[in-house]
């Protein structure tokens, strides 16, 4: 069977067990989390490490207390039958003191039907890369951090400025 463009009901079903699974993961509810995942299911951590179950209940199991929040944005999906596969872009806010910061990615779920449930079957993030806004800073104050650094022995950077720009050379 050909893929289709899933239904407004299923495009729902999705978007709630994502954002259940992250809720089940920051609170370290392995019981919530494991009623959302198939027996056979897989996980591709954003390090491309390939996690087991076993492996995936004893982490979840161990993360508790998170302050952090997420959105879950676009969802696009498609379904092969009882198989639907979700490109789902998410947003996690990480506390910084009274700050936070957004820390967009983008998962791939693929989930299975079985016995009338959809479960997920396998899981993969990696985090969206973005450009960085440049600061806006005064010439002058480029000054204080021209100088040489260390990082460790052997290796030297030094740090030059003209005009309003940085400059980092290995020596």
């Amino acid at each position: 069977a050909g893929a289709s463009a899933i239904d407004a009901t299923l495009d729902t079903v999705l978007r709630q067990m994502v954002a259940d699974r992250l809720a089940a993961y920051d609170h370290g509810n392995a019981d919530a989390y494991r009623q959302l995942i198939a027996d056979d299911f897989v996980l591709v951590d954003d390090q491309g490490v390939r996690r087991t179950i076993d492996d995936v209940m004893a982490r979840v199991s161990k993360h508790s207390g998170s302050t952090n929040r997420h959105e879950v944005g676009k969802l696009n999906a498609r379904q092969f039958g009882d198989i639907a596969v979700a490109d789902v872009e998410i947003t996690e806010y990480l506390k910084l003191g009274p700050r936070e910061m957004a820390l967009p990615a983008h998962e791939l779920d693929v989930f299975v039907n079985r016995n009338s449930k959809w479960l997920f079957l396998q899981h993969s993030e990696t985090p969206a890369a973005t450009t960085p806004v440049p600061a806006q800073v005064e010439a002058a104050e480029l000054d204080q951090y021209t100088g040489q650094y260390e990082w460790w022995p052997g290796y030297i950077e030094i740090v030059s400025r003209k005009g309003d720009k940085l400059f980092v050379q290995a020596v």
